[in-house]
């Protein structure tokens, strides 16, 4: 916490402008089943994430996030522990912390990034890091991003004193077909050399998009093993009553995770299993400016995992 009001203190004068801050207060239930569906976890959570974007003179951005949690695939707190009956103690550091710079078609950014690809994982994004170097180039429909850097000391969340080592590199194209087709293919290289498809198509009716179908598959050539989705987004509302949009989504997503690579698996976020999952998830906005959302989600497996939550989302 010292090192965001530090950071605060010494960009919130003349040569740097705010342009964005936004915070993310997530709050959930959270329950875990093993097999013989006694409870591995029964207990309630929390998640702080503070996000901010300063412009220096026009010439480049400092981005920053603050966050949760202990490690790199987990930032949520522990608030109470009812198979114990422990009470969290709350922390927050920054995960990430980068320069970003536009020249012509490309952005390069340098710093704490965003972290590695969580295919297989029911479209649950990351919540770790790379510290390093990358670049994107976008023309038309289609874009480049490279990146090299460090994923490393995973935990460690504070990005001023975790350790680095260069072992991690990416490169991925993606293009944009017939307006609601976007194909994006990629190699990975972290321990292993991987190589990963994705799709997303947006399925219209009278010209009006309904459903998105997602299909997400890595390859691990040294392993010869596979982690895949196969899902689909609705906004079910949206799609039977206008001025409805996001106050009820579905997902649901068929996902495996080879334990061949688990190594990498148990650094998603959300991981507690390796092998299949079904998970349906409903989701959607409470006030009309979707400050307030609530989510259920229930994935079904060897284990069993369910989770409900509400978010409060603050800030320009």
């Amino acid at each position: 916490m010292k090192y965001l009001i530090l950071l605060l203190c010494l960009t919130s004068n003349a040569f740097a402008q705010l342009k964005d801050v936004n915070v993310t207060i997530d709050s959930r239930y959270d329950r875990i089943e093993n097999e013989d569906h006694t409870l591995a976890q029964n207990r309630i959570q929390d998640r702080v994430r503070i996000g901010f974007t300063y412009d220096v003179f026009g010439k480049f951005s400092i981005v920053g996030l603050a966050a949760t949690g202990p490690s790199y695939g987990n930032d949520w707190n522990n608030i109470y522990n009812f198979n114990d009956q422990t009470v969290g103690k709350p922390n927050l550091f920054f995960r990430k912390l980068y320069l970003q710079k536009m020249f012509g078609p490309a952005q390069i950014q340098l710093g704490s990034l965003g972290g590695i690809d969580s295919i297989g994982s029911a479209g649950i994004g990351s919540s770790g890091w790379v510290d390093g170097l990358n670049m994107n180039i976008k023309r038309n429909n289609e874009s480049l991003n490279v990146r090299i850097g460090s994923l490393f000391d995973q935990n460690n969340p504070n990005v001023f004193t975790r350790q680095r080592k260069v072992n991690f590199a990416e490169i991925e194209v993606s293009k944009k077909y017939f307006e609601n087709l976007l194909v994006r293919a990629g190699y990975e290289h972290y321990r292993d050399d991987f190589l990963k498809g994705k799709m997303n198509i947006d399925i219209k009716v009278v010209g009006k998009k309904v459903i998105t179908l997602l299909a997400d598959v890595l390859y691990d050539v040294q392993q010869n093993a596979y982690n895949y989705d196969v899902g689909a987004k609705w906004d079910v509302l949206d799609t039977f009553m206008e001025g409805h949009k996001n106050y009820l989504n579905l997902d649901v997503y068929y996902s495996h995770l080879d334990p061949k690579l688990n190594f990498r698996n148990s650094m998603y976020s959300a991981y507690f299993q390796d092998g299949n999952s079904t998970v349906f998830k409903l989701s959607g906005k409470i006030d009309k400016k979707g400050k307030l959302n609530w989510m259920v989600r229930d994935a079904l497996g060897k284990k069993n995992r369910f989770d409900a939550g509400l978010t409060l989302k603050l800030g320009k």
